[in-house]
């Protein structure tokens, strides 16, 4: 669960630890186990009796030839009786001991000071400064100065209060030759409450009774009997909020001479995971040649278990390039996909993916996070490939992040032209995965498969564990090029991937538990439901009477942040910017003066108001928008006198300007913007602007998760800060939530405090001291956003018109106004089609087509599907060139009333392809006012003409067998024969045969709707004719002002050509319909008999 000192990151403080807190406030502090402290009588016992205590100690190994293999120890302030005997190791062999010479009879050495501060995002990482006095000499030379005042020295250190209930351990019995890594002596300390013998978690069942999950293969549970040998506590879970232990690495000290001849000391101590951390990545450890060079080579000989130069020796001759492709082949054949962004069985199998449906030039290579950690971070990194706990290295178990359905939909939909893979990728299912076939239970902590991908688990919203999410080698192979230590290489992928996931999540690193030993990756974004107010935990800072001793409420403006604060402040509705830094500075709206409380229609704002440059736009200037000033009597001595010709030089280029200008009048030209809104309109538009169809979708993941205000959302971060100093104690950690009794009225029902970061004062008194940030409650974004589900205020996607408009290029002419995408029916595949989307343009501003094709070239109410003949090579592109003959005759036939539709017989002139009589746009003229559907047929003549030399010759005839995909079958030698046999074979079917007669009618170049020039021989019936093209009219000029179409691009099963052959769809809404209610209905039942069709049409078995 992303659990912190076996607690949930986010979750409510539990009541036993309020229970405290709330006694504490009170100023009392005495209880038994499992005693109540809510009855305790007021002052029962003051705070003010009880004292710190702080003890720091090394243990140390003796090895060599000359000393006998043995552990001992040093410490401070260890308060023993017997400071002054011999100090004895594990297998008694004595040692120098602390003021054995003292003539002077100095005091041992004492701690005067510990500061403990956790680093980073999330305090993955603590640092410890440890202030001690050694008075004695002898003792400084012969322990302190070679054992804890030395750079890479392990030292432990123990603070907290002194109390009746507290029992400081015994370091020696801690101890033994066996341990040498501590691992034992970690378990002591930092296990969590009673568990099973293999440290599993015990739950409690309703009944009361108790039992853990098994860490066996068969993942079963298993009761906790009293015979059962559990594992205790921790020592500091034992006392917990009374102590803690610090176990850290020496990384500087400080020593320096007092007059009386004492040594004031101080070291300077990381947790055992900043080692990692801290690891230079360079040529010297390999650490940049591996993740640069070698991470596939070293994938397939873990996958395969063997060296790829034991088998393949020819394998180091090859180039880079082909080292790149024969591995690419490789990892296409173990793990590949036919199917976009859809990661087969085999690829969860081994946590390996290859993307093969991308452009050739972009890596397609992914890893599970499993495999990142396992396989390349603890073994390359760490060098340790352990899976237990308090191990210096990663662990990513218990780690989740949410599953969303659109970005989901955005891995699967096809790449923009420029647009490059996703950072991250989904598996669609997770329940059987290199992880879960050894141990079915491993992620049990939320429920399973079902439950976390249904939202059914505690975190109430679809999750996937962040082990089986899959991620880009080529972002792990940048960050390890362009980063110089490990630090920075885990922050940037983590970066990489937030940024990937439009901000649904905010990986950060965290320490799994309070050892900080190892590092996980906590999706910061993902917190429990929260408890309604009055059930979270509250700090007193205004009585006088409470345990705070200090609070620091500040807001920071981010760095260039002023004019998108002025933005913000001059608002008067609830709008989003739709830019990231914006929308979430634009939540600090919710903290609304008292006056407006719970009046979503009322604002207030600063006088005067500031014009400020809209933010949405600054990165839209134009190059003739920037003011540059320019000296232009610099040159002046030299144009006087015309050196180099300037004058004449400069004529010729305005020349040169205006000619080309010239030329470029007569292409078409950009396609012109929709007229402005309004500015009460822009005032009340919600919407995020999508810029592609992954944008689009990325988008939505954002609106569902971040900019809207449902529970289960995502609670945006404020940038305000509140540092609260406390009563030492170690009860909160990082992730714990609160609120304090000082927040204005009108903010304590939106806000709430998180910590993301702890320190720790201890001399005569402890003080704890948070870190927090301010977050708003998910189900009150509502303020800034709008209302909850259901309701018109809610934002929207929707296709930029600006930035979309050259998605179109080719598609339309007309102006696009809006694209809205729309939900795909489940009754067609998701390998059926790529997106369907309507469009809504403008066509009032255009006089007639006469001016359309001055401007464009084209007529810009015309949509126009053509299919190209030079695609034609398989008996596939048959039966789908069939199957939309049909299911085009059909749909106009049947569907479109009160349209007319003018149908032309295509010839074969010999240039390798058909042509029609209104091929051309000027010759579609004078027909718009009669025609609204224009279909070009290619045909059978006695003499063959186009049916024969576009669908027939291209077909195979070599004699080889081929297969054929669609057909579930192998194919013959003659393919030519076998088109025959098909054209034949639908020319008996009713559709055909009504078209057939329809064009039978036909004389030469006959004036009405339809019109052809059939051979002297006339029609051949027995073939089944082909639409080769047809026109629609969306509607008129200078008439229709706004109109809509549906595009949608479709592929076939197991096709690789209809992207060129059929490349897309293009319909009006006046065929297919339109229900206002941006339901793709009607378009996705014309796809839907489209594939129908095409699967009727069968190729001929030879």
């Amino acid at each position: 669960m992303g659990k912190f000192s076996d607690k949930v990151f986010g979750a409510n403080v539990d009541q036993k630890t309020k229970d405290i807190f709330n006694a504490l406030q009170r100023g009392q502090y005495e209880f038994s186990p499992g005693e109540s402290v809510t009855n305790l009588p007021e002052h029962s016992r003051y705070l003010g009796e009880k004292t710190t205590f702080a003890r720091m100690w090394v243990a140390l190994q003796a090895t060599g030839s000359d000393v006998k293999n043995d552990i001992f120890y040093y410490s401070v302030n260890d308060n023993k009786f017997n400071s002054y005997e011999p100090n004895q190791s594990i297998n008694g062999e004595s040692y120098f001991v602390e003021g054995t010479e003292n003539p002077f009879l100095k005091p041992t050495a004492g701690i005067t000071s510990i500061s403990s501060k956790t680093e980073g995002a999330l305090g993955a990482v603590r640092r410890t400064t440890v202030e001690f006095v050694v008075h004695n000499k002898q003792d400084f030379d012969e322990i302190y100065l070679p054992f804890f005042l030395r750079p890479g020295a392990t030292v432990v250190v123990d603070y907290g209060w002194s109390d009746k209930n507290m029992e400081l351990y015994d370091i020696e019995s801690q101890l033994s030759n066996t341990d040498t890594e501590l691992k034992d002596f970690k378990k002591f300390i930092y296990n969590g409450g009673e568990s099973g013998p293999n440290s599993e978690q015990i739950f409690t069942n309703n009944e009361g009774g108790r039992y853990y999950y098994s860490i066996a293969d068969d993942g079963e549970v298993a009761s906790v009997t009293d015979k059962t040998n559990t594992t205790p506590p921790g020592w500091v879970y034992k006392h917990k909020g009374l102590v803690d232990t610090n176990v850290g690495v020496v990384t500087s000290y400080n020593s320096k001479v007092t007059q009386n001849g004492s040594f004031e000391c101080s070291i300077e101590l990381v947790s055992e995971n900043a080692t990692i951390l801290d690891n230079e990545v360079s040529s010297d450890n390999n650490l940049k040649f591996i993740f640069a060079n070698k991470i596939e080579d070293i994938l397939i000989e873990a996958i395969v278990g063997e060296k790829i130069q034991d088998k393949a020796k020819e394998y180091d001759m090859l180039s880079v390039d082909e080292k790149k492709t024969s591995l690419n082949q490789f990892f296409t054949g173990l793990a590949g996909s036919e199917t976009l962004g859809v990661i087969p069985q085999v690829a969860l199998n081994t946590g390996v993916y290859y993307e093969q449906k991308v452009p050739s030039n972009q890596e397609s290579l992914y890893i599970t996070f499993g495999v990142l950690t396992d396989l390349f971070l603890n073994n390359f990194v760490c060098k340790s490939l352990s899976p237990d706990k308090y191990q210096i290295n990663f662990k990513l178990d218990d780690y989740f992040v949410r599953w969303d359905s659109n970005l989901y939909r955005r891995q699967t939909t096809l790449l923009g032209t420029h647009e490059e893979l996703p950072v991250f990728l989904y598996p669609e299912k997770w329940e059987k995965t290199k992880d879960t076939i050894k141990n079915k239970n491993r992620y049990r902590t939320v429920g399973d498969f079902e439950q976390q991908k249904s939202g059914d688990n505690p975190y109430k919203t679809p999750v996937i564990p962040l082990r089986e999410v899959f991620i880009s080698v080529s972002v792990i192979k940048s960050a390890f090029q362009k980063k110089h230590n490990v630090n920075d290489v885990i922050n940037s992928i983590l970066q990489s991937v937030n940024d990937d996931s439009y901000g649904v999540f905010d990986l950060k690193m965290i320490s799994p538990n309070r050892s900080y030993s190892e590092i996980g990756f906590q999706d910061n974004n993902l917190i429990n439901p929260l408890a309604n107010e009055d059930s979270i935990l509250k700090f007193d800072v205004t009585s006088g009477n409470g345990i705070v001793s200090n609070m620091d409420y500040s807001f920071e403006t981010p760095k260039g942040g002023l004019q998108n604060m002025l933005a913000i402040g001059n608002k008067t509705d609830q709008s989003i910017f739709d830019v990231d830094n914006l929308d979430n500075l634009n939540f600090l709206r919710v903290l609304k003066p008292s006056k407006t409380e719970g009046k979503t229609d009322a604002f207030i704002r600063s006088l005067p108001i500031i014009p400020v440059v809209d933010p949405t736009e600054e990165d839209k200037i134009s190059t003739f928008d920037v003011d540059v000033k320019v000296p232009t009597d610099y040159f002046q001595d030299v144009r006087d006198n015309n050196f180099n010709n300037i004058n004449g030089s400069w004529d010729h280029f305005i020349r040169d300007v205006q000619t080309l200008k010239d030329i470029q009048g007569t292409k078409p030209k950009k396609v012109e913007e929709a007229e402005d809104l309004t500015e009460e309109e822009k005032n009340k538009i919600k919407t995020l602007t999508a810029t592609s169809d992954r944008d689009f979708w990325g988008k939505s993941a954002k609106l569902v998760n971040i900019l809207k205000s449902e529970e289960n959302t995502i609670s945006p971060i404020l940038p305000i800060n509140l540092t609260l100093s406390v009563y030492g104690n170690t009860h909160l950690n990082i992730g714990d939530i609160f609120t304090i009794n000082f927040l204005p009225k009108t903010y304590s029902n939106y806000v709430y405090f998180q910590i993301v970061g702890v320190e720790h004062k201890i001399s005569s008194n402890w003080e704890t001291t948070y870190q927090t940030v301010f977050r708003i409650r998910p189900s009150e974004k509502k303020v800034v956003v709008g209302k909850t589900k259901g309701e018109d205020s809610i934002p929207k996607v929707k296709y930029d018109k600006k930035d979309y408009s050259n998605y179109f290029t080719g598609v339309s002419n007309a102006v696009v106004d809006s694209v809205v995408d729309l939900k795909v029916l489940d009754s067609i595949s998701t390998n059926h089609f790529k997106e369907v989307k309507r469009v809504e343009s403008n066509f009032k501003k255009y006089k007639n087509a006469t001016e359309c094709i001055d401007q464009f070239k084209n007529i810009s109410n015309i949509l126009d599907i053509t299919l190209s003949p030079s695609q034609v090579n398989t008996l596939n592109h048959v039966r789908m060139a069939l199957a939309w003959t049909q299911t085009i005759y059909e749909w106009t036939k049947d569907v479109v009333e009160g349209k007319k539709v003018k149908y032309i017989l295509r010839d074969f002139p010999g240039n390798n392809r058909s042509s029609g009589f209104l091929d051309e746009p000027k010759d579609l003229v004078k027909e718009l006012d009669n025609f609204d559907i224009f279909i070009d047929i290619d045909y059978w003549g006695k003499a063959g003409h186009t049916l024969k030399h576009v669908y027939r010759d291209p077909q195979n005839t070599d004699g080889v067998q081929v297969y054929i995909p669609l057909a579930g079958n192998v194919g013959t030698a003659d393919d030519q024969k076998l088109c025959e046999q098909m054209l034949q074979a639908e020319a008996k079917r009713a559709w055909a045969k009504s078209l057939l007669n329809k064009m039978g009618g036909a004389g030469t170049r006959r004036a009405g709707d339809i019109v052809g020039n059939i051979s002297q021989s006339g029609l051949d019936k027995s073939y089944a004719p082909i639409f080769s093209r047809v026109r629609f009219k969306i509607g008129d000029l200078n008439k229709d002002e706004r109109v809509s179409w549906y595009f949608a691009e479709i592929i076939a099963p197991s096709t690789e050509y209809i992207d060129s052959f059929i490349p897309r769809i293009k319909i009006p809404d006046w065929v297919v319909g339109y229900d206002n209610n941006d339901s793709a209905a009607d378009i996705n039942k014309f796809i839907e008999r489209y594939f129908t069709n095409f699967n009727g049409i069968k190729i001929p078995e030879n």
